[in-house]
């Protein structure tokens, strides 16, 4: 399954999969972090765990623009998406292997396929045209909370993620101790049974009431979504308007109120690793495999 279909049958669920009632910036904000999962291509290279590619902004914006046109959103153009981006979002959203690359395409190949790429051909018929591979993903598992990680200054395609951004990827991913991520060697030798050890882990995370095939939570406007690995301190959640804020030490409860809010708004660590509060510009629903 291409990345694309992957993405969109994952997430955004089909006819009632998009955000309830969202305008096309809050739709549009969820389909750039669901492109940021080849932000972190791990299980098909011979990297050690940690390792991120950063994709450029101009390709994941590309990519937004494609994914954001196969779901319905109106966009017009690339630039209606640009303004959404900085220079790198920052963010891991999840993981996948890298199995093929393919390419160089001539001009005359990326014109047969421009349906799947978006790019026009004003772009690609120049002589000094760079992006012209295709990198083929497969077994893709978004995170069900996006982790944040601090971008080192002048990293570009190769970024180590920080001791927070792994423990908490090591969470996610149902590794024991942070220590298993540190030295885990994920070559194509080891990247089968570490997806499975994943996915098996997925379905039973306490994240989300898997009684159902879908899954509403609110998404803030980075991106960020109200979940147990992210939005827990000291075993409780804060939720509610500043001065009148609720605590709950059960997930579930936290998530009821958040649902009662007019805008749900709730506390979390920002990248300066103080908590403030965010408002919710939609709900992402999330889904599991059949």
């Amino acid at each position: 399954m291409s990345v694309c279909a992957t993405l969109c049958s994952s997430r955004s669920g089909g006819e009632g999969g998009d955000i309830p009632g969202a305008s096309d910036e809050a739709r549009i904000k969820q389909v750039i972090t669901l492109v940021a999962v080849t932000n972190m291509v791990l299980a098909g290279l011979p990297v050690k765990m940690g390792v991120v590619v950063v994709v450029s902004m101009a390709l994941e914006a590309w990519m937004a623009f494609t994914i954001a046109r196969a779901v319905g959103i109106k966009v017009n153009a690339v630039s209606d998406i640009w303004k959404y981006f900085g220079l790198f979002a920052g963010t891991v959203v999840g993981v996948a292997s890298l199995v093929d690359v393919k390419g160089p395409f001539t001009a005359d190949q990326l014109a047969v396929h421009e349906e799947k790429h978006c790019v026009p051909s004003s772009r690609y018929s120049h002589a000094d045209y760079k992006w012209n591979h295709a990198w083929v993903l497969e077994d893709v598992m978004p995170l069900l909370c996006p982790v944040s990680y601090r971008h080192k200054s002048g990293a570009v395609i190769w970024v180590e993620l920080d001791d927070v951004a792994r423990e908490e990827i090591a969470l996610q991913l149902g590794l024991d101790t942070p220590d298993n991520v540190e030295g885990l060697d994920l070559s194509n030798n080891e990247s089968e049974g570490m997806i499975m050890k994943a996915k098996t882990a997925s379905k039973n995370t306490n994240c989300t009431d898997r009684s159902t095939a879908s899954y509403q939570v609110p998404m803030a406007s980075d991106g960020s979504i109200f979940c147990p690995v992210l939005c827990a301190r000291n075993n409780q959640y804060t939720v509610g308007v500043k001065g009148d804020e609720k605590r709950f030490s059960e997930y579930e409860e936290a998530l009821d109120y958040l649902r009662e809010m007019q805008v749900a708004k709730w506390r979390r660590p920002n990248q300066s690793g103080n908590w403030g509060i965010v408002s919710a510009v939609g709900w992402v629903v999330s889904q599991e495999d059949a």
